[in-house]
């Protein structure tokens, strides 16, 4: 590809608002039940074959729901050592002799930009001590440590030496939002990119940062696939449900005990408002987090045909993946509140 910097989109594109919030709450419902968040028409009209891709998905593993979240569970052999070869996952028929200490109870790995900064943040209100590109006593959420290495270009307050984690989990973000904030914030070639290149050699300064961006979000959700215990998408997935997926106790998972803010993202609201029969946080104009499920815009700075532009093969690639994933190619159908984009996402 080389459209470089000209194959962005110039200016912000403002994406439609979602539906309101009785569409919201019955496309909430639908997908409870078909476990997609996407129209198989749109799909098949951009060219691409959604049934054969959701097929292929489903020899990797499947999709479940638990609580309010879906997630998806890769297919694992136990006892398959290469993945604790290429991997922070501990497996006492691989990983022998291991002082207790060492072991911590969950681990958080994305691309860079996924959104792990909130899930950090959240984890921590409901009381589990896990750490943001370190080692916590219950974990870490790191982009990071997604490779097992020996230098991580961030690595603290207490660095990973030899620590494992029971449980591995593989959170995504839809592709556009992830590759534009990309562009908006790490478009320049940098220490965090050097150290990229050094796991993975393809994504390379000599690309374009776009291509850069379009090539790190592929490798890298490609590396984690190998050796994950689940994935799950930062967009519709509750912090509480992450908690309670990592075996922690539901008096440090459920909200009686926190006074601070939980922030859940959008469809988690909606359907909690739905069981509850109240409102959804938000509803009017504002909420707890200034945040109004009805009316919610994203800028996003790079779309799909900047991106075909770029490299039509790369592109096709990510859409699949988006795919799979169980995102439309439309972000807004899947929004992402506000309040947990100030994250850092």
């Amino acid at each position: 590809g080389g459209g470089g910097a000209a194959a962005v989109a110039v200016g912000r594109q403002r994406q439609p608002p979602p539906p309101p919030l009785r569409e919201a709450l019955a496309a909430a419902d639908e997908s409870l039940g078909a476990g997609l968040h996407f129209s198989l028409e749109a799909i098949s009209a951009a060219g691409l074959d959604a049934s054969g891709i959701l097929a292929a998905s489903s020899s990797k593993g499947e999709a479940f729901r638990r609580g309010y979240g879906e997630f998806f569970r890769y297919h694992r052999s136990p006892g398959d050592c290469g993945i604790t070869s290429r991997s922070l996952k501990y497996d006492p028929s691989c990983v022998t002799g291991l002082a207790q200490r060492y072991i911590r109870t969950v681990l958080v790995v994305a691309v860079q930009r996924s959104g792990t900064h909130y899930i950090w943040e959240m984890l921590n209100r409901l009381g589990a001590d896990v750490h943001h590109e370190g080692v916590g006593p219950d974990g870490s959420v790191s982009w990071f440590y997604a490779y097992k290495t020996t230098y991580y270009a961030i690595n603290n307050p207490e660095p990973l030496s030899q620590h494992r984690f029971r449980h591995v989990y593989h959170q995504v973000r839809h592709p556009l939002r992830v590759i534009s904030t990309l562009m908006n914030r790490q478009r320049e070639w940098n220490r965090f990119w050097d150290w990229t290149h050094r796991q993975e050699p393809s994504v390379s300064r000599n690309l374009s940062p776009l291509k850069r961006a379009m090539q790190n979000w592929v490798v890298w959700n490609k590396h984690i696939e190998t050796y994950a215990d689940l994935r799950y998408r930062t967009e519709d997935t509750s912090p509480r449900d992450v908690c309670r997926w990592a075996g922690f106790p539901e008096a440090k998972c459920g909200d009686q005990h926190t006074k601070q803010e939980i922030v859940e993202p959008l469809p988690v609201r909606l359907l909690m408002a739905r069981d509850s029969g109240a409102p959804a946080a938000g509803a009017a104009a504002g909420g707890a987090s200034g945040d109004s499920p009805h009316a919610e815009e994203e800028a996003l700075s790079v779309t799909w045909a900047a991106m075909d532009a770029e490299d039509a093969a790369l592109s096709r690639t990510i859409k699949e993946m988006c795919i799979e994933y169980g995102y439309d190619l439309d972000p807004s159908v899947l929004p992402q509140t506000a309040a947990s984009k100030e994250f850092k996402a």
